[in-house]
């Protein structure tokens, strides 16, 4: 693999940058990365329009157990490293549950711990948490849901505030889909209720049976 890193801006506040990276043996891109680094500056305006959800707190949780993801696929081995608690929406792994809202909230909790030498939460352990999007449109669909993949086109992440917490809570909501394709966004808490990070993303929505006919 090679990563290429260019500078695009370096200014007193932030400065931007650029990495891609690909293999070196297939041709195309593989992953694109941009990211703003910004020093603290003195708080013209604070506010938060937005509040902690009422859920229940993961130690009065089951830890999740699905033996399966979307589709009745496999989950994604992600999953083996953090442990995950439902705090809203639909067992959709069971044949009877109800559809509601394209809302799902869910605890997670790295089994092996990803902090920093000060014990804060190390900011790369956010964006694997944010990932994990496409579940809030099952909750809508139902479980007669065709099967489909729902790989990411872009993941924008926006790092708000450092945490020492333990469990972070994703509430997920999924605004639309259509054309294959669909967008949601998640806001992303500590135990503490602490907005750390927000994040958006635009999937890709592919049928399993086209997939499987491609190959």
């Amino acid at each position: 693999m090679e990563i290429r890193v260019e500078v695009l801006r370096h200014g007193r506040s932030a400065a931007q940058v650029r990495a891609q990276l690909s293999s070196t043996s297939v041709p195309g891109p593989g992953l694109e990365v941009s990211a703003t680094f910004a020093r603290r500056r003195p708080a013209t305006v604070e506010m938060l329009d937005t509040r902690f959800p009422d859920v229940a707190k993961p130690d009065a949780l089951e830890p999740m157990q699905a033996p399966t993801d979307l589709g009745g696929r496999a989950r994604p081995r992600f999953f083996s490293n953090v442990d995950s608690r439902m705090a809203i929406g639909e067992p959709w792994w069971t044949d009877d549950w109800k559809p509601g809202r394209a809302r799902i909230a869910r605890w997670f909790r790295y089994l092996v711990p990803q902090k920093l030498p000060d014990g804060r939460l190390d900011p790369l352990a956010i964006p694997p948490l944010a990932d994990t999007m496409p579940p809030s449109l099952i909750q809508k669909l139902g479980p007669d849901h065709p099967p489909f993949f729902a790989p990411s086109l872009d993941l924008t992440v926006h790092f708000l505030e450092d945490t020492w917490a333990e469990w972070l809570l994703a509430d997920v909501h999924s605004r639309w889909a259509g054309f294959g394709y669909a967008t949601a966004d998640v806001e992303l808490w500590d135990q503490d209720g602490k907005l750390i990070a927000f994040a958006t993303q635009m999937m890709f929505l592919r049928s399993e049976t086209n997939a499987a006919t491609a190959k």
